[in-house]
């Protein structure tokens, strides 16, 4: 790795160009998973009075809930161009 680094001019700049792109992909696909995974982690949690427990079909509007998170999430990220 270092070696990529090691070399001067356009070589460096490219590199260095290649690793950025990497890691805003990297960052953009972490903003866009995290709310659903904070969704599903809230309602893994096996404790009294969760939201949904008694009513039909709790998963699938733990689902949605999931689902709207991360379409808001993705409106917001486009909203600052940065997808």
């Amino acid at each position: 790795m270092s070696s990529l680094f090691a070399r001067g001019g356009k070589g460096r700049e490219r590199t260095h160009l290649i690793v950025a792109g990497r890691l805003y992909t990297l960052s953009m696909l972490t903003a866009f998973l995290l709310p659903p995974t904070l969704i599903t982690g809230f309602f893994g949690m096996n404790t009294k009075d969760m939201p949904f427990q008694t009513t039909d079909g709790g998963t699938w509007m733990a689902m949605c809930v999931a689902i709207t998170a991360s379409a808001i999430s993705l409106w917001v990220l486009r909203r600052m161009r940065a997808f």
